[in-house]
């Protein structure tokens, strides 16, 4: 004797082939319902792996309102000092560069430029910046970083009249998030080390 299923009753039929009322195979709803869980479960198992993975990676911090970065010419280089961890610049655990200027984008930036042996020019067209860096002299200089992230131009000479490649380099906007990694790859090792 077969049970069906009654709504007054509640009694579902033990035989599988059995159709509910709504007209399901009570395999296929079993079925359905292992299908739903997997997936549920697989879902749940990749949100867990790829929050765990970025955490890793992601840096969470506030947005650089403003920021002094230590330009430093010597041997036909330029040399960059960034406040480390604690955003303070001229501590133990501040970053160093060379070549390229990292600045976040929209940031107010501070540059003291000065210099080891000769006077140099340093120049950033885009943020209409020329100034020089000579030795027992400290020049400051401030403009706000391009809104957009990207590579600019940074040109230096040293005032000889000879190209020297080493003084061309880039100044490049980042968002704060790549900023923040480029500081975590740099050097904690003073460059030169006379810096």
């Amino acid at each position: 004797m077969q049970k069906s299923f009654s709504p007054d009753k509640a009694i579902l039929s033990e035989d599988p082939q059995v159709t509910s009322h709504s007209g399901i195979n009570r395999v296929a709803l079993v079925g359905l319902t292992a299908l739903t869980l997997a997936s549920v479960l697989a879902t749940l198992d990749y949100l867990r792996r790829d929050r765990t993975s970025t955490e890793n990676l992601s840096i969470t911090t506030q947005p650089h309102e403003q920021i002094t970065v230590v330009v430093f010419a010597s041997d036909y280089r330029l040399y960059f000092r960034y406040p480390g961890d604690d955003r303070v610049s001229g501590t133990n655990d501040d970053r160093f560069g060379k070549k390229h200027l990292y600045v976040p984008a929209g940031c107010q930036v501070h540059l003291q430029l000065n210099s080891h042996d000769f006077v140099y020019t340093v120049e950033i067209p885009r943020v209409e910046v020329y100034e020089i860096a000579a030795p027992d002299l400290v020049f400051e200089v401030d403009f706000i970083a391009p809104r957009e992230t990207g590579t600019f131009d940074l040109l230096s000479s040293q005032m000889c009249g000879y190209d020297h490649s080493d003084l061309l380099g880039t100044m490049i906007v980042q968002t704060d998030n790549e900023f923040e990694r480029t500081m975590q790859s740099l050097s904690t090792t003073p460059l030169p080390p006379t810096l």
